[in-house]
């Protein structure tokens, strides 16, 4: 999970997704959260909150299985929008 720069409530929407990632899809996820650069020009420049999601790694077999399949995309989709929409409304 990458957070931007610009807005300061960036970080803690990253810690937020982070946390929810881990407990409703991969129990076993040891990552942090990083810090934007300018790699990522979105993660720089927004000023409003922003975060970019790593779901997962095509490059590792049993990821790139998971990521294919329709069941886990929405799995991911569900656990991002559902934890935006509490942060959202200071709900954690």
């Amino acid at each position: 999970m990458f957070y931007g720069i610009q807005n300061p409530t960036s970080e803690g929407l990253a810690k937020s997704m982070q946390s929810a990632f881990v407990s409703q899809l991969q129990p076993d996820h040891t990552r942090q959260i990083k810090r934007g650069d300018s790699s990522v020009y979105l993660l720089t420049q927004s000023p409003i909150p922003i975060v970019l999601s790593e779901c997962g790694f095509l490059s590792n077999e049993e990821e790139c299985e998971k990521l294919s399949g329709g069941e886990y995309q929405s799995q991911v989709a569900f656990t991002l929008l559902t934890r935006l929409v509490n942060w959202q409304s200071g709900v954690e």
